[in-house]
């Protein structure tokens, strides 16, 4: 006569299926998620800027080992565990970044953003969203990815370690503030990672050093490979258009560099037909809190997130 099974096994094979389960869940996750503001890692005012640290874990540099286990981002499993994700290398893929909002424009991007029934990323600035919070709300409310920039957007945050993170957690801040969330572990620098600007302030190797800081920190930060040019003073929306769609070609993985600034007109009026191209192109539309680890880790490897920079 077989003897029956004891309760207590049954108990710690429940255990361990439950704890297999948990680990696999994490290990599917992005950057979405709740974002609740960590108690424990949300700077004070008197805190060390220096021993701030964001709720994941460090990243593999682009000069580890080969073989090297990449360790994963740890944060919230992603909210819709049963859609496909689409590697970024099987098929095309476009991220639309937009800088240094939110401002009146921006209402209007969104109303484009909408029509086309695509997503976008938006860099902020900490100071205008102290502004216009009610378009950063309904920027949040629309479903696209809301990301810290800086808080001034003064190249000056880049003369010390300590001038940098005391306006980007003041940025971060403003933004958990306005949304009641605390924003994922990623953002842009002003002037992008391996920018001239900072030579004034902080001199020529100040970027190796901030950028190997931030790393450890446990950041990442994220660049572009097509910058439209809507910045420039004299531009138009025809060589908006024109020199994006020249950039693009033979391009897969395109992260374009738009900026939401009130007087940027030209940009907001070739949007629709830059999107349309896209679209006949087969590209997909992808927003930066959609990504997951291993897109992550492609996007290192092509160098649009986490450059090294050496100088």
């Amino acid at each position: 006569m077989k003897k029956p099974i004891k309760f207590t096994g049954i108990v710690m094979i429940t255990f361990i299926l439950m704890v297999g389960i948990f680990v696999v869940g994490v290990g599917a996750e992005g950057f979405r998620g709740n974002n609740e503001p960590p108690n424990d890692n949300t700077p004070s005012n008197n805190e060390d800027v220096s021993n701030h640290n964001p709720s994941k874990s460090p990243i593999q540099d682009e000069n580890s080992s080969e073989g090297e286990e990449v360790i994963e981002i740890i944060g919230e499993v992603n909210d819709n565990p049963d859609e496909e994700k689409i590697p970024l290398d099987e098929g095309k893929v476009v991220f639309l970044t937009f800088d240094d909002g939110p401002t009146k424009l921006t209402p209007l991007v969104l109303e484009v953003l909408e029509e086309k029934e695509v997503k976008a990323t938006f860099f902020t600035l900490g100071k205008l969203i102290e502004r216009n919070p009610e378009i950063l709300k309904e920027t949040q409310e629309a479903g696209h990815s809301i990301l810290p920039h800086s808080y001034s957007h003064d190249y000056a945050i880049y003369s010390t370690l300590e001038s940098f993170y005391e306006d980007f957690y003041k940025a971060e801040e403003a933004l958990t503030k306005a949304l009641g969330t605390y924003p994922p572990p990623i953002f842009r620098f002003i002037g992008g990672s391996s920018n001239h600007s900072s030579f004034e302030y902080g001199g020529q190797s100040f970027m190796n050093i901030l950028t190997a800081d931030i790393n450890e920190k446990g950041y990442y930060y994220m660049d572009w490979n097509i910058d439209s040019g809507d910045s420039k003073k004299d531009t138009n929306g025809n060589t908006i258009k024109d020199h994006v769609l020249e950039a693009s070609e033979d391009k897969n993985l395109i992260v374009i560099l738009f900026h939401d600034t009130e007087r940027n007109t030209a940009m907001l009026e070739v949007l629709p037909e830059i999107i349309d191209f896209y679209k006949a192109e087969g590209y997909r539309f992808k927003t930066v809190e959609e990504l997951s680890t291993e897109e992550i880790d492609k996007m290192i490897e092509l160098r649009l997130i986490n450059r090294v920079v050496n100088r």
